[in-house]
């Protein structure tokens, strides 16, 4: 080996340089950048070169473009005009809300209507049948002259709204006792379906009638001013020598036991007199109305009481209407 034996000529520079100590520091000069920069050491910091042309999204750190846009790194497409979303959806809705509504309150009002009245099914619905003995029966056909005053004046005769039970008028003054089922009769056979028919109620101190042309509700508590309150009398037609009864109980639980009666259910001044329905030569002129034998009661049984009565001018006061 001569004097430069130990290393031999350096070979000719490679792609990455010469090796250390040979030549120039590092490994030589760096190749020509590539697309992703220079390889740490050999010029360029890490960073690998130029990103591309910024897109619309910006450009991760030495990446370019997050992928998923026109290939690896490439740009999104292009942004289209934004649609309008149809208004169909929110017009579909709100109808079917309303219609909701609608429904809702009409069941509402249905539920408030029932809910006013007395009820009068619901009150009988469970009871058992009225004796078939007790009058009026469902083959009996009363009729009792009736009369609504207030203070001095009787209003005009009532008219059915509904046919309830068959207790009912035909607007003449006169109300029509023939039940339908045993569930109206006997004892169950009351006032308060009447009332019910006509829209009718009547609390201790308020009359509130119901216009059948109209749908028209007025309620009656004052006579001028002053306080007054709900009394009621009965008459026995065909024994006029007889004194009328006033009801102490609920006016509502009278109950039509006899044929041909009549009866005034009055609002009035305390101390006021009651004078007798006008209607009563009505029941002597009636088409549909067969002569049955006047039957007296038995009275209610359980805890319900039929209201008694009394003649004017006895010993025994009679009680407040509840």
């Amino acid at each position: 080996m001569g004097p430069n034996s130990g290393w031999a000529a350096v070979p000719a520079a490679s792609p990455y340089g010469t090796r250390p100590t040979e030549g120039s520091g590092g490994y030589g000069p760096p190749p020509v950048p590539s697309a992703y920069g220079t390889p740490p050491g050999y010029g360029t910091p890490p960073g690998y070169g130029t990103p591309p042309v910024p897109s619309a999204y910006g450009t991760p750190p030495g990446y370019g473009t997050p992928p998923g846009y026109g290939g690896s790194w490439g740009a999104p497409p292009p942004a289209g005009p934004r649609g309008k979303r149809s208004p169909l959806p929110w017009i579909l809705g709100g109808v079917g809300a309303l219609l909701a509504i609608i429904v809702f309150a009409a069941a509402i009002g249905s539920g408030v209507s029932s809910s006013s009245r007395r009820t009068t099914t619901t009150r009988y619905a469970g009871a058992p049948n009225a004796a078939t003995n007790t009058p009026p029966t469902v083959d009996d056909h009363f009729h009792w002259a009736y009369g609504v005053y207030v203070c001095d004046t009787f209003l005009p005769p009532m008219r059915d709204v509904e046919d309830f039970g068959g207790i009912h008028t035909h607007q003449d003054g006169v109300i029509h006792i023939h039940p339908f089922d045993e569930m109206f009769a006997g004892e169950y056979a009351t006032l308060d379906i009447f009332f019910e028919a006509v829209e009718m109620r009547v609390t201790s101190n308020s009359i509130s009638t119901t216009n059948a042309s109209t749908g028209a509700s007025r309620t009656y508590q004052t006579c001028n001013g002053e306080p007054a309150r709900v009394r009621a009398m009965i008459w026995d037609v065909d024994n006029p020598s007889t004194p009328p009864r006033e009801v102490t109980g609920d006016i509502n639980a009278v109950q039509f036991g006899t044929d041909r009666q009549a009866i005034t259910i009055a609002l009035i001044p305390v101390g006021a007199e009651i004078p007798k329905p006008t209607s009563i030569p009505k029941l002597d002129s009636l088409s549909d109305a067969p002569r049955a034998p006047s039957t007296k009661p038995p009275s209610r049984g359980g805890s319900t009481q039929a209201p008694t009565t009394q003649a004017p001018g006895s010993t025994t006061t009679p009680t407040s209407i509840p």
